[in-house]
C-alpha cells in the first residue's frame, strides 16, 4: 500500500468509526485548537464534515480566525454545509 493509500484507508476509517457510533445515538465531536493543526488532520476534519450530513453527529470546531493557517478553509467548509443543512 502507498503512503496515499494509507492515508485514504485511515480517513474512511476514522468517518466510519464516528458513522457507526451514531446510528446508535447522536453523537457531538468537540475538537479544539485548529489553528494549530497540520494539514493531515485538516483532511480528516473536513472528511468528518461530509459525514455529518449522513449522520446525527455534530462538529464543534475551534480555532482562531487567522486566514494565514491550514485550517482557515475549514471554517468556509462548515459554514456552507451549516447553511444547507438549515436550508433541508
Amino acid at each position: 500500500m502507498s503512503a496515499q493509500e494509507i492515508n485514504t484507508a485511515t480517513i474512511k476509517a476514522i468517518g466510519w468509526t464516528f458513522s457507526t457510533f451514531a446510528k446508535h445515538k447522536p453523537t457531538i465531536i468537540s475538537i479544539e485548537d485548529l489553528h494549530n493543526s497540520d494539514i493531515a488532520s485538516v483532511e480528516v476534519i473536513s472528511s468528518l464534515i461530509h459525514s455529518a450530513q449522513k449522520s446525527p453527529i455534530m462538529l464543534l470546531l475551534m480555532l482562531r480566525p487567522d486566514k494565514n493557517i491550514s485550517s482557515h478553509f475549514l471554517q468556509a467548509i462548515s459554514f456552507f454545509h451549516a447553511v444547507c443543512i438549515l436550508n433541508r
